[in-house]
């Protein structure tokens, strides 16, 4: 097991070995219920509203889907991928910068334990890895 609390956007990471695929789907199902149950409108999946290449900013509709896979995708690995809204203020329309937080599960092959782990990260989704572009987001 290991966790560590310096991954991007203020976030946090987290793995263990996952000794099969169901055992991962399994628990992505627990995740996706209980953000049902506790963030049930103030979770989804991001979908383009429109960018601007001058200013590397990116403006999002959040839609919340039904299907636990609608979240799902296998780039860079089998992967399922939820942003959720820890805080409803609008700025301008959008949510406030630190409202909007991605929570994303991997099923990932370990080369330093030659196994497949169960990967969690947490983050804040107000930019992009490298920091140059600056994402805002509404709900649909």
């Amino acid at each position: 097991m290991k966790s560590s609390d310096a991954w991007y956007n203020d976030g946090y990471s987290f793995s263990q070995v996952c000794p099969d695929e169901e055992t991962f789907k399994a628990n992505a199902e627990i995740y996706f219920s209980y953000l049902k149950t506790h963030y049930n409108g103030a979770f989804g999946k991001p979908r383009s509203e429109k960018f601007s290449m001058d200013t590397n900013e990116n403006w999002y509709i959040i839609e919340q889907k039904g299907n636990l896979s609608d979240y799902f995708d296998d780039n860079p690995s089998k992967l399922y991928k939820f942003y959720y809204v820890r805080n409803n203020t609008l700025d301008n329309g959008y949510f406030a910068k630190g409202s909007v937080w991605i929570f994303e599960i991997r099923y990932e092959f370990d080369t330093d334990s030659d196994g497949y782990k169960f990967k969690l990260f947490i983050e804040s989704a107000d930019s992009s890895h490298n920091g140059i572009y600056t994402n805002y987001y509404k709900m649909r």
